[in-house]
């Protein structure tokens, strides 16, 4: 059974091709790839199949990709939340400009 086992981290991607038995945990696969001793980081990192979780004793199927997540080094939502904060002061500031350029305008017209 051939199965293919990828870590993308920023600094560095790992792309492997491997061939199992039957019944071959993710657990198993990474031990008989090396892994574990060349990446101790990945036992405190979630490990998944085709970009879903998956517990280390799932067993693999023909082609499965196993999947070594990196943590997350800002959290998405508060990114997010962060720039639309950004967004929002911007336009404020562009409206109040637009105030006080109208509002100039406006007594010089005669």
């Amino acid at each position: 059974m051939k199965i293919n086992i990828q870590i993308c981290y920023p600094a560095k991607n790992v792309f492997l091709n491997l061939i199992v038995d039957e019944q071959t945990t993710i657990k198993q696969a990474l031990e008989i790839a090396g892994m574990y001793n060349k990446y101790s980081e990945i036992f405190n990192l979630d490990i998944g199949i085709f970009s879903k979780v998956k517990n280390p004793d799932t067993i693999l199927s023909d082609l499965d990709r196993i999947e070594i997540y990196s943590a997350l080094i800002a959290d998405p939502k508060a990114q997010r939340e962060k720039r639309a904060a950004k967004k929002r002061l911007e336009t404020q500031a562009e409206k109040s400009k637009w105030n006080m350029n109208n509002k100039n305008t406006a007594n010089t017209i005669i």
